[in-house]
């Protein structure tokens, strides 16, 4: 009765508002007495929802909460943090790697062990959590839980306890990637940053089927820019990044083609994020990088290059803490760029 009355509790703080404030007001006193008394934030409900998890022994209460967490207004917002989204994750992973721990310390047989009696299996658990995914239930939110699943499986194969779900775990997550990439919602920072962390974390375990079954062409397009956005959002790291990935001669350009590829990595990368870094760093890194490139005209060769290296100059001469650097240099870079606009802009530039 305890934990029913909990996991009735637990289900309509989910429902509340994302605001932390707003969480503690709605929770009941008895459920936060059962959270030790702590402020219920946003966190305290995530290990919450772990901790009764595993002691649910209704497949159909299993569903039940996994739907909640995956449409509940106290967790899912346009604000919703990274570090939400790695923890729902989380959840997954340990209460199905505490399942497995759970089954395998009772005896060989779990279906005749007295701790074991009135536990759901692993096998059924991660059945009766599959069974909340619905058409409402976004595909990036349904990978988080995918991903966890994932993660804790992989740990039960090293112990050779369970098997039996690992296709249609992969399966599954296959599609939820792929629904996730044509899907407009995706245009979101949070479904952007759940698609990031999933695939991120899941791609080495799928099996080479299902690896070839991801669509990839947007996928490297989307991890590539959702990561630098996320990286974007913190300007010391930011800046910690772009100096990992500079050029080896700063202001000369490369012999080797590889080397040049290199540099055109650099470029686009450096203009998603001139608008963070400092002018200390536009001044002596970012402009010096893109210098080389920015009076080609008589190589095709070098075109994309050259279009990165002005991309990159605009981006770092329109950042509004640039604006007094940006005078000074302006000019002289407005000469430059008329002189060799009509040689090397191509059809996809000028559009």
């Amino acid at each position: 009765m305890a934990l029913d009355r909990s996991l009735a509790t637990l289900l309509r703080a989910l429902q509340g508002s994302s605001d932390e404030q707003d969480i503690n007001r709605q929770a009941p006193h008895h459920f936060q007495e059962w959270c030790a008394g702590e402020k219920l934030t946003v966190e305290r409900l995530l290990r919450s929802v772990a901790t009764i998890y595993t002691l649910l022994s209704n497949p159909s209460n299993v569903t039940l909460l996994t739907a909640q967490i995956l449409s509940a207004p106290a967790l899912w917002s346009p604000s919703t943090s990274l570090h939400l989204v790695v923890r729902v994750v989380d959840i997954f992973k340990l209460a199905s790697l505490d399942l497995s721990r759970r089954q395998s310390r009772s005896s060989p047989s779990p279906s005749k062990s007295s701790d074991f009696r009135n536990k759901l299996d692993p096998d059924e658990w991660t059945s009766a959590v599959l069974k909340a995914f619905d058409e409402a239930c976004p595909p990036p939110r349904q990978l988080l839980v995918l991903a966890g699943l994932l993660q804790g499986h992989e740990g039960r194969l090293r112990g050779g306890v369970f098997t039996r779900k690992t296709k249609t775990l992969q399966s599954a997550f296959v599609n939820a990637v792929n629904l996730s990439l044509r899907a407009d919602r995706l245009q979101t920072d949070v479904a952007n940053r759940a698609l990031v962390i999933a695939v991120g974390q899941v791609f080495d375990l799928l099996d080479p089927q299902s690896k070839v079954a991801l669509d990839h062409d947007s996928l490297y397009l989307l991890v590539y820019l959702a990561a630098v956005d996320t990286v974007s959002h913190s300007p010391v790291q930011a800046e910690h990044f772009i100096n990992q990935i500079r050029p080896a001669a700063i202001g000369q350009m490369p012999n080797h083609p590889l080397d040049r590829l290199l540099d055109l990595y650099f470029l686009n990368t450096a203009e998603h994020l001139a608008g963070v870094l400092s002018t200390d760093v536009a001044v002596n890194l970012l402009i010096l990088a893109a210098s080389p490139y920015l009076g080609i005209n008589d190589d095709s060769r070098l075109l994309e290059t050259s279009e990165a290296g002005h991309s990159l100059m605009l981006a770092t001469l329109s950042a509004p803490h640039n604006v007094a650097f940006a005078a000074s240099r302006f000019e002289d870079y407005a000469k430059t760029l008329f002189q060799v606009y009509l040689n090397w802009t191509s059809p996809s530039a000028i559009g």
